[in-house]
């Protein structure tokens, strides 16, 4: 089994067993495709039904899957053999986005290259603009880095593979900030749809947690404003209420005194007052209401139409999210038809095969995890 298996790395993983399997099927009959998820590709075991389809990739380091680079190594190769496909590597730096291995297969054989791989970014999945290209020796990778290379007229620059992490990913130039060379332009929002956001406190742009902050800010202004104006309207009837039953006992006190026969009628009437203290410094009269407000059913209505608005507006960014995906998926598929069309002979995958310095091929007789 050893001797009719090849190992197979970096192969992504919106690709399934069946693409891989037909891949491999131009070199021989494959009886077992199997893929394991390995960080963010996949490893594959691919078996043939005769040992002489492995023998042929002795000299291939990779092939071509539906334009992405596959990675592979015969399962009987030694760790020094392992090992030397992945010593002469170099970076070519300041391609294009979005592109795949199949569009720079000139530039490999233009560099006398074996292998190329461009590697995928962990957060979007997408192609970085660099590309790492291994050589068969030394002599070969010098001659290389001699050469002045260009990709749709744009000018590429050598780097060694450990400068990979001072490359920006937006340009593939080294020294350079994303937030400076980002070209991507800042989406324009209608006027209409700036105030409706703005007057719901919905959209995109708008945080909850802020809009949440606001609102129980406004709410408690509005509640200390309420409060304040209730205590100053009730002290205001307090003191009118107090100022006439002040006046009204002096007179009565007054009257009992000049009128003793009216001294019971005098004590009722003194009595009397103390009662309705309490009902007169209760109720409010309609200016101690605040201004401007709602039942209570209302503001439940609006409430409820508020959030309906929000969800549909969220929903509505949600479909156009996934619309953009959609239509992202169908480029990528009509492209990827074409670049079939284009590079289905087999002699053309036999160029190049892909590098990743945080990728390794399965153990095998003492093999090692260790970067190149």
């Amino acid at each position: 089994d050893e001797a009719k298996s090849l190992f197979v790395t970096d192969i992504p993983l919106f690709l399934t067993e069946t693409q891989v399997r037909q891949a491999f099927s131009r070199y021989g009959t494959v009886i077992k495709c199997k893929l394991t998820p390995r960080k963010h590709y996949y490893n594959g075991h691919i078996q043939f039904f005769s040992a002489d389809a492995v023998i042929q990739f002795n000299d291939i380091w990779a092939i071509i899957c539906l334009s992405n680079s596959l990675r592979v190594c015969p399962a009987s190769f030694s760790k020094s053999q392992h090992d030397s496909r992945r010593k002469h590597v170099a970076i070519l730096a300041g391609i294009s986005k979005n592109i795949k291995e199949a569009d720079l297969l000139e530039i490999a054989t233009q560099v006398n290259a074996k292998a190329l791989n461009v590697p995928l970014s962990i957060s979007s999945y997408k192609p970085k603009p660099y590309v790492y290209l291994n050589f068969s020796s030394f002599e070969s990778l010098e001659a290389a880095k001699e050469m002045t290379v260009a990709f749709c007229g744009k000018g590429l620059t050598w780097h060694p593979p450990n400068e990979a992490q001072t490359l920006c990913h937006v340009c593939g130039r080294p020294g350079c900030s994303p937030s400076v060379c980002n070209p991507r332009t800042t989406r324009k929002v209608d006027d209409c749809l700036n105030k409706l956001y703005s007057h719901f406190n919905a959209g995109p742009r708008h945080g909850r947690q802020d809009s949440r902050q606001s609102r129980d800010n406004s709410n408690s202004r509005s509640r200390n404003n309420n409060s304040s104006s209730s205590r100053s309207n009730n002290s205001n009837n307090n003191t009118n209420t107090s100022r006439p039953n002040t006046s009204q006992s002096s007179n009565r006190t007054n009257n009992n005194i000049n009128n003793p026969r009216n001294n019971d009628n005098s004590s009722s009437s003194t009595q009397s007052p103390h009662k309705p203290h309490p009902i007169s410094s209760t109720p409010t009269s309609p200016s101690d209401n605040p201004a401007y407000t709602l039942p209570q059913h209302i503001v439940d209505d609006l409430k409820a139409q508020i959030k309906e608005i929000a969800n549909t507006f969220s929903t509505l960014d949600a479909t156009v999210s996934w619309m953009q995906d959609t239509i992202t998926l169908h480029e990528y598929r009509l492209s990827e038809l074409e670049s079939m069309m284009n590079y289905n002979a087999p002699g053309d995958s036999d160029l190049y095969s892909p590098h990743d310095d945080n990728e390794s091929y399965p153990h095998n007789k003492g093999w090692d995890d260790e970067p190149i």
